[in-house]
């Protein structure tokens, strides 16, 4: 999907810290700046803007599930979440589970390029 259509990255959220919705919105903004689709949001299970609610219905909306792998929020909690909120697109397999990802991991360990061009909250220091 690159010229077209919405995306929803659903990501965890978390009601202790802003740090996790902080990078999911991140990456969803560089999404946004850096390919053709009209529409990318970032929803999240534990936080506002929650996924259950108020996320884009257009029908050709897919959901990229922002989780290294498939567990229980990938398997029951979005699909679930998503049925609420009357989503009808597709939701994909947890982006970690894609077979770039090796690649691009070996490559980001590679460059050892920081995390952040200047400091960011969630570097490690």
């Amino acid at each position: 999907m690159t010229s077209a259509g919405s995306l929803i990255l659903a990501a965890h959220g978390s009601s202790r810290s802003s740090v996790p919705s902080d990078i999911a919105l991140m990456l969803a903004r560089r999404i946004a700046s850096e390919t053709a689709i009209k529409q990318v949001e970032a929803a999240f299970i534990d936080q506002a803007p929650q996924l259950a609610h108020g996320i884009n219905h257009d029908p050709d909306a897919v959901c990229l599930p922002y989780f290294a792998a498939s567990g229980g929020h990938v398997t029951d909690d979005i699909p679930q979440a998503l049925a609420e909120a009357g989503f009808q697109g597709r939701l994909l397999p947890a982006l970690g589970l894609s077979p770039e990802i090796p690649a691009i991991i070996a490559r980001a360990i590679l460059a050892g390029t920081p995390v952040c061009a200047t400091n960011c909250r969630w570097q490690k220091l």
